[in-house]
């Protein structure tokens, strides 16, 4: 018997003796269906670090297998003071609960849209964030998400403008200048990029209603860069900060909000995102798929520019988020819902074989 190593062929008579090397691995399963049911204590109740006690307060309340969380609401069921009158909402603003579920008898994770805010203050805020436990140089995050039947957003009520929502985002914590996970703003900011995060938003002109899709992301810059000329967090100008794309899903029009989600089913989220091989390379992907159907894709994105550290990743990931979308007046006390399954992060699109280098083979 002879015995070579040769490319991989596929023939007749050849027995393989190899195993195809597959591309990714499972890091993180949020299993809600085995958690145990968790809600939000009172209002706008968070845990944004370790140790946290300033919003904390009966203490950490971790939800399932999470590491940190963030809510903010208006009227949470214990009731809060509204107008000099309290109004006790029937659900907490995100919650881990059997209400609904792809699998019979299991959970989900579910977030409240609350129809309040302004231009400066997203409503509808329920973060759930995961430590990764060390820097991953690509990531696979894949959601199925639901959403209520009568979801409205107020571009639609009004005949025109634009409504979004976060739905997951990744970020590299460096803890350089805070520890909380929810610092997005000032120099703070700067201690958790790069950063990716995705969005689904509603877009309404005269010709109709559209989903627009768009990943927000941000450079690696360090904190003693903010606001100097060294800045890198907006990529300096020289790239987009927002990637946005219509849906098709295969047809040749642009598809509305409620064509793609409000069929009241479960909707396949993957979304991917890789660094640059190396500071200045400009070759990081950000790429986007729902139902299985490619949306977008960037393969040309400067997370880091020459000089920058040469390995780096993401090390946390977080799903949920806030909602610019008004489309009741406050005094409505409107909400509507929106369920989160089988929620899981790879360290690369799974299920992708990537061919063997060499294959040994046995002729007799």
């Amino acid at each position: 018997m002879k015995k070579f190593v040769v490319p991989l062929v596929v023939s007749c008579g050849l027995a393989f003796i190899a195993s195809p090397v597959f591309a990714s691995e499972l890091i993180f399963d949020a299993d809600f269906d085995s958690q145990a049911d968790w809600a939000p204590e009172y209002d706008s109740q968070s845990y944004r670090y370790d140790g946290d006690t300033a919003k904390s307060g009966a203490g950490e309340n971790l939800p399932g297998k999470f590491d940190y969380y963030y809510t903010n609401e208006q009227w949470h069921p214990k009731g809060v003071e509204y107008g000099g009158n309290e109004y006790p909402r029937k659900e907490p603003i995100g919650q881990i609960s059997g209400k609904f579920s792809r699998n019979e008898g299991g959970k989900s994770f579910i977030v409240y849209d609350e129809s309040w805010g302004g231009p400066s203050q997203w409503g509808a805020d329920a973060v759930l964030t995961k430590d990764l436990g060390r820097e991953y140089p690509e990531l696979w995050l894949e959601a199925w998400v639901k959403f209520d039947p009568s979801w409205v957003w107020a571009d639609q009520i009004e005949g025109s403008g634009q409504s979004a929502m976060k739905l997951l985002r990744c970020r590299r914590h460096s803890g350089i200048t805070t520890d909380n996970r929810f610092s997005f703003f000032g120099a703070d900011s700067r201690s958790g990029s790069p950063v990716a995060i995705f969005d689904l938003k509603s877009w309404t002109t005269s010709t109709g209603n559209y989903v627009r899709p768009l990943a927000a992301i941000r450079g690696y810059t360090h904190p003693d860069t903010y606001k100097t000329d060294d800045d890198y967090y907006g990529f300096a100008g020289d790239y987009p900060t927002k990637i946005e794309s219509s849906v098709k899903l295969n047809q040749a029009k642009s598809l509305s909000w409620q064509e793609v989600f409000l069929d009241d089913k479960w909707h396949k989220i993957g979304f991917y995102i890789k660094m640059d091989s190396h500071p200045g390379a400009k070759d990081g992907i950000v790429q986007l798929w729902i139902d299985d159907h490619e949306i977008f894709s960037k393969k040309d994105v400067p997370w880091r520019r020459s000089g920058d550290p040469d390995t780096m990743g993401w090390n946390e990931c977080s799903l949920g988020g806030n909602a610019n979308n008004i489309p009741y007046p406050e005094e409505a006390h409107y909400d509507q819902w929106y369920a989160v399954d089988d929620f899981k992060i790879y360290s690369g699109r799974p299920n992708k074989p990537r061919p063997p280098t060499d294959v040994t083979i046995s002729i007799d």
